[in-house]
């Protein structure tokens, strides 16, 4: 299982540029508080909004809820699973395939 958690806090301001720059190249009227993160929660690019303070606690939440659902998977998929800590060089060992000089 792949998936994302995405997560903003209130009145984040989420946009990969300002309003006058999208205006200016699009050439149109962007709406106001478009690029505000409790306009796009509602528009799906959000999971949830979650102020600052209980974000630990949230985060933990979600944690468990994905070792749960690991915990819960068919066996052969758990004995495929591996509980050792992933490193950049773990990544390489089981999953890059070299070139083969034979």
């Amino acid at each position: 299982m792949l998936g994302d958690i995405i997560i903003a806090e209130p009145d984040a301001y989420i946009a990969f540029a300002g309003k006058r720059v999208i205006e200016q190249t699009l050439n149109t009227t962007i709406p106001e508080g478009s690029q505000v993160a409790e306009y796009l929660f509602q528009k799906g690019l959000f999971d949830s909004i979650v102020p600052r303070n209980p974000l630990k606690g949230v985060l933990s939440e979600k944690a468990s809820y994905l070792e749960v659902y690991r915990n819960n998977t068919t066996s052969s998929f758990n004995s495929s699973l591996d509980s050792s800590p992933i490193t950049a060089s773990s990544i390489k060992n089981k999953y890059h395939r070299g070139s083969d000089s034979s």
